[in-house]
């Protein structure tokens, strides 16, 4: 299930699960791969799942300088040809959907569908009240659920493990890139 493939400088880590048509999932920004492991077995139960710690994310090294989406979506490209893979759904959850956003611009050839979930660079603007508001409203409900409590423990240890290995890194990546508007 974990298989790593060098890219570049990075030895990137990625899940591979399921047979039919191949999909890439891309993890939301403090996440990684394995976050998403319910959902990447469901998916999998029709499609050839790839799902990747992207780098600076996970097991998968980070870069030297900070990336910007157009960073990541060129990285992805030679990811996807590395493992020759073509014509797959891309799916982008929070951040990496400005990643996927960028990449389906770049490279539309290779993609059979978009998938967006919570994508960051298409949202309304918001005021930060509202923002904290409608945050705060949807987690509460969540997590006094059972099924909330053991999806915040997955969260929650995802988001501290990327925290302590880079937190830095991805908070420079979340400055650079939070404001960006991909509706073009």
């Amino acid at each position: 299930m974990d298989y790593f493939v060098k890219v570049d400088e990075f030895n990137v880590r990625y899940l591979k699960l399921g047979k039919g048509d191949n999909l890439i999932f891309l993890h939301g920004t403090w996440n990684y791969s394995k976050t998403y492991m319910k959902l990447l077995k469901e998916l999998s139960k029709k499609y050839a799942v790839y799902a990747l710690d992207l780098p600076g994310f996970g097991k998968t090294n980070r870069p030297n300088i900070v990336w910007t989406y157009e960073d990541y979506a060129k990285f992805l490209y030679k990811f996807v040809k590395e493992l020759k893979l073509n014509k797959f759904l891309l799916i982008g959850h929070s951040g990496s959907g400005g990643v996927a956003i960028m990449f389906a611009s770049k490279y539309s050839k290779l993609i059979k569908k978009l998938v967006l979930i919570d994508s960051i660079g298409v949202q309304e603007k918001i005021s930060f009240f509202t923002f904290v508001r409608v945050i705060l409203l949807k987690s509460l409900k969540e997590i006094f659920s059972f099924r909330g409590l053991m999806a915040l423990k997955l969260m929650l240890f995802s988001f501290l493990n990327n925290f302590f290995r880079n937190g830095f890194y991805i908070f420079k990546v979340i400055k650079k890139n939070k404001d960006r508007n991909l509706d073009d």
